[in-house]
């Protein structure tokens, strides 16, 4: 959740429409119109947490459509990483592969990324992960560095 970078719109994390309250989008709201236009409208998984880049093209989100284990009715199957997409949900890269068996970083049991910050001159993201096998007593910082201001 968070302001664009103008003060011209919000970004926030909502159910609208979902018969499950697991199962968010991101949604951009104009404050001169009040209209609200969903930036992610995936009626299975659970995306929150976004961090809007200083230039305001990027953004980073939470978003459990990695992980095919996830059951909206089941929180103890979450498993959620980092991507990457244009400030309308378009263009998404995948960031993180924290849930992906073999991957440096991989950890048995799950991950959830957690909220996420630009750095002033966009060429880092601070975010947060945490581990589903201690989830109430876990959680790490993480740094991604890009080769260039990514988010200008």
């Amino acid at each position: 959740q968070g302001w664009s970078p103008r003060s011209d719109a919000i970004y926030f994390a909502a159910d609208i429409a979902r018969s499950n309250p697991y199962t968010l989008d991101i949604f951009r709201m104009d404050l001169n119109t009040r209209g609200a236009v969903p930036v992610t409208n995936d009626p299975r998984n659970w995306e929150e947490h976004i961090g809007i880049s200083p230039g305001g093209r990027k953004v980073t989100i939470m978003s459990s459509k990695c992980c095919s284990v996830w059951n909206p009715n089941d929180l103890r199957t979450l498993r959620a990483e980092l991507y990457l997409p244009d400030s309308d949900g378009s263009n998404e890269i995948q960031l993180t592969r924290f849930n992906t068996p073999g991957t440096p970083d991989y950890v048995e049991g799950g991950s959830v990324v957690t909220r996420s910050v630009w750095s002033p001159d966009g060429r880092q993201v601070l975010f947060g992960r945490g581990l589903i096998s201690a989830f109430e007593d876990t959680g790490e910082l993480w740094l991604l560095t890009f080769a260039g201001a990514c988010g200008r």
